[in-house]
């Protein structure tokens, strides 16, 4: 059954499992849960379409770099952010999962033939074939003059789902379900421990007329994405001061996204070679794009972060470049510390080089490509989900972002980025030409990366609970019954998109929780 809060009475709920949040991972669960017998209850904060009261919750403060993912990047929707995804599939690379020694706090407490089964119901959900990412899809694409260098690069294809939108699968089976039941307008506003503070006894949720209604549950799980979560279990601190499962600080800290930027335009005079490996592929009404990498014998070669590059095809006005130009303005502005000549001098460089892109784009398009990177971001304490000042208008204090970089993603940038250039000029692919950022190196590098929207790390999974806050169950150390599942568990994000990984985490919780 499905409920507008909105339209209830107070009242108290009971349940067996209570599932906080309805986007990739609380639908993956319902996917589970809808075949058992327990009795489910979905809360969710929106309601069937994007709404600005709703949308007005995601507001949060920024503290270091521009980020513009809070806003744009969380959908409060019966759906969530698959309201508007685009569907792009990818998993981690089995290397993701390992500890490098050269990327502190990286590895996961198991590795990545953990997830494979997963992997494979993930891409069954979302409608794709269950093929390998490289090989495999050479050789269905047709692809076979794979020109790069395979001790260096990885070349591969990303997939895409033909049905982003989750919540069309499931919707209909929750309205006839007599035993799950969706409350939307339902916005969790408070988490209540058992005395001795190792068990959820009750979860208390308002709907948009600030009415509360108690929620007695079996187990909780919060679906909440990697921003919100960490808000909500720092925010209920009413019977432990530094808040839910943060005995050892750690809830919020090593928040990542993936650091993106265009790098330059491929100067091509083989441009069908360009699009048979880069541009959109079709096959049986199924979509594919290539990318490349470095392989993992060369980022520990060169000590970098994983990273990924790919190609768009003719020139589109995107964000990106704004959003540079925010957080050079930000810089300038709240900072003070750049030099006025310098300030001039790389603003009238990037406006020269994006003209001459738009320029580009109208002349001979066919042969011009513009090449953009995608990295992961080292786990970093200080880049962090904290309380901020404000409060919504639930008397939930803000999320207060802080976005910080290391050097090593610069460092990745700019060893990925020659070696590209080398790579598609060796091939005959075309010259690289980089934008000006890349070309001058320069002491104000993290104005230059934007963020992508993929919200990770912040409540990080561990073998132990000095290490992370979800165990590799992903419940909560300190809470016998409360669990998380979001990329927020991610202990370090790869350079894919992290959805399938969400979806293969959700399979393997209701495998453990034997559902």
């Amino acid at each position: 059954m499905i409920l507008n809060l909105n339209d209830l009475p107070s009242q108290r709920f009971q349940c067996d499992i209570c599932v906080v949040g309805t986007g990739a991972a609380g639908l993956t669960l319902a996917s589970g849960l809808l075949k058992s017998r327990a009795s489910v209850l979905f809360l969710e904060s929106g309601g069937f379409e994007i709404e600005r009261e709703s949308s007005d919750l995601n507001r949060c403060e920024i503290s270091d770099l521009h980020f513009v993912g809070h806003r744009l990047g969380r959908s409060r929707v019966i759906g969530g952010s698959t309201r508007c995804w685009t569907g792009q599939l990818l998993p981690l690379d089995a290397d993701d999962f390992e500890k490098r020694s050269w990327i502190p706090q990286s590895g996961w407490p198991f590795g990545h033939f953990e997830l494979e089964r997963y992997y494979k119901k993930a891409l069954n959900l979302l409608g794709v074939d269950d093929l390998n990412f490289d090989s495999d899809l050479l050789e269905l694409l047709n692809v076979h003059d794979q020109p790069f260098d395979k001790e260096g690069f990885r070349f591969y294809f990303s997939k895409y789902s033909p049905h982003p939108d989750l919540r069309n699968l499931f919707l209909s089976d929750i309205a006839a379900s007599p035993d799950v039941t969706l409350l939307y307008h339902a916005n969790l506003t408070r988490i209540d421990l058992s005395e001795d503070l190792k068990r959820v006894t009750q979860l208390v949720a308002k709907n948009q007329k600030l009415v509360s209604f108690d929620i007695n549950c079996g187990k909780a799980i919060l679906c909440l994405g990697g921003i919100e979560t960490p808000r909500m279990l720092l925010a209920n601190n009413h019977q432990i001061a530094e808040g839910i499962g943060n005995r050892y600080r750690i809830v919020g800290k090593h928040f990542q996204d993936h650091p993106a930027l265009r790098i330059g335009t491929l100067h091509s005079k083989d441009p069908p070679r360009v699009l048979q490996l880069f541009g959109p592929r079709l096959h049986k009404d199924r979509l594919y794009v290539g990318k490349i990498s470095l392989s993992p014998t060369k980022q520990q070669q060169l000590a970098t972060l994983n990273a990924t590059a790919y190609v768009d095809v003719g020139y589109r006005p995107r964000v990106l470049e704004k959003r540079m130009l925010v957080n050079l303005f930000r810089e300038r502005m709240q900072n003070n510390y750049i030099p006025a000549n310098t300030f001039n001098t790389l603003f009238q460089l990037l406006l020269k080089s994006l003209l001459a892109v738009v320029q580009r784009s109208f002349t001979e398009r066919e042969a011009e490509f513009v090449i953009t990177m995608m990295t992961e971001q080292e786990p970093s304490a200080e880049s962090a989900i904290t309380l901020g000042s404000t409060r919504d208008r639930y008397g939930i204090p803000c999320a207060k972002i802080q976005w910080r970089l290391t050097e090593n993603t610069w460092k990745t940038i700019m060893c990925f980025a020659r070696l590209l250039k080398q790579q598609f000029e060796s091939t005959q692919l075309g010259t690289l030409e980089f934008l000006p950022y890349i070309k001058n190196l320069s002491s104000l590098w993290r104005i230059y990366p934007h963020e992508s929207f993929h919200h990770m790390g912040s409540t990080r999974m561990a073998i132990s609970s000095d290490k992370g806050v979800v165990d590799p169950n992903c419940k909560l150390f300190d809470v016998d019954n409360l669990y998380v599942i979001s990329s927020s568990v991610f202990p370090t994000s790869g350079s894919s998109n992290p959805t399938l990984t969400i979806v293969a985490l959700a399979y393997r919780l209701l495998d453990h929780l034997g559902l």
